[in-house]
């Protein structure tokens, strides 16, 4: 009795880890189909300093790489696109992922600065 009870464990087990197998494959081929429609900048500026907009950050990003929107995500370097955006000195972290619905959603993390030089005679 035992041995059925071992043998049925065993098998549910198994059954579920193609189970399992099978939903991530899936789930990667159907990503690979998705093309970029539009991409979304969000900033996350705590402190209110305005040393980047939403438009500079959308520019460094479609500098990266020209005519993203169209193209698979497959065929576009996320990672090189991270680089880009965390080399400019106002960006403390930036991540870049995709969502179901074709969305490249760019997300900015401004550093906090800690003074700021004015000169009398400038604006």
């Amino acid at each position: 009795m035992k041995a059925k009870l071992a043998i049925r464990r065993e098998v549910k087990w198994v059954v579920s880890l193609l189970g399992l197998c099978a939903l991530i494959a899936f789930a990667e081929r159907k990503r690979g189909d998705i093309v970029c429609k539009d991409i979304i900048v969000q900033l996350d500026n705590i402190q209110d300093n305005h040393f980047l907009s939403e438009a500079e950050a959308l520019r460094i990003v479609e500098s990266g790489q020209p005519q993203m929107r169209g193209k698979t995500f497959e065929e576009i370097n996320l990672k090189e696109l991270e680089g880009k955006i965390t080399y400019n000195k106002h960006v403390k972290d930036a991540e870049l992922f995709t969502d179901l619905k074709g969305n490249l959603i760019v997300n900015v993390e401004l550093r906090r600065p800690i003074a700021r030089l004015v000169q009398e005679d400038g604006p």
